[in-house]
């Protein structure tokens, strides 16, 4: 299932960069107890993610066919660093439960719902990055394409271009 979650061949090469190798099934349950404290759902599909990925911190790699210029992805979830309040508003929002699987160079939190979508949050903005079985790792960590604008508003630095906005769209159907 995982190596299906790796659907370029540069987004698979970063996360080897990283330290990620097929079979890679690490111990998370301090993560996951963390996470509980705090009242986020783990889920299935965030276990298997963070037993392949937890730890790792991925760095984009370079590539033509990039949108915008994305940062380093830290899978590393410390969930009492996540703004609960901002949370739960965009969880009631939008009808979706959120655990955090890491955060990034810019101190977004890096989320994940119970059908694999990935999601950013800031203080500023929540961004839907897609499900993880379509191609949600290659915009995370390549940007092949803008992540989806939920609220609040985003400029991304376009691939060796000025800014251009990131497209505003409502929850994506599953």
């Amino acid at each position: 299932m995982i190596e299906q979650w790796l659907k370029h061949p540069q987004t698979r090469q970063a996360c080897i960069d990283a330290g990620w190798f097929p079979k890679r099934h690490i111990d998370v349950d301090h993560w996951r107890a963390n996470c509980e404290q705090y009242n986020y759902q783990w889920s299935p599909i965030v276990d298997t993610f963070m037993r392949a990925f937890g730890g790792l911190t991925v760095y984009p790699q370079l590539i033509e066919a990039r949108r915008y210029t994305p940062i380093a992805s830290i899978f590393q979830p410390e969930a009492e660093e996540y703004d609960r309040k901002n949370m739960a508003f965009y969880e009631q929002h939008f009808q979706i439960s959120l655990c955090p699987i890491g955060g990034d160079d810019y101190q977004s939190g890096i989320l994940m719902d119970a059908d694999g979508g990935i999601y950013s949050i800031t203080p500023l903005n929540m961004l839907y990055y897609g499900r993880i079985v379509d191609d949600a790792l290659d915009v995370l960590i390549l940007g092949i394409r803008y992540p989806t604008l939920y609220a609040g508003s985003s400029w991304f630095q376009k691939h060796n271009e000025t800014g251009l906005a990131a497209p505003r769209l409502q929850k994506p159907q599953n």
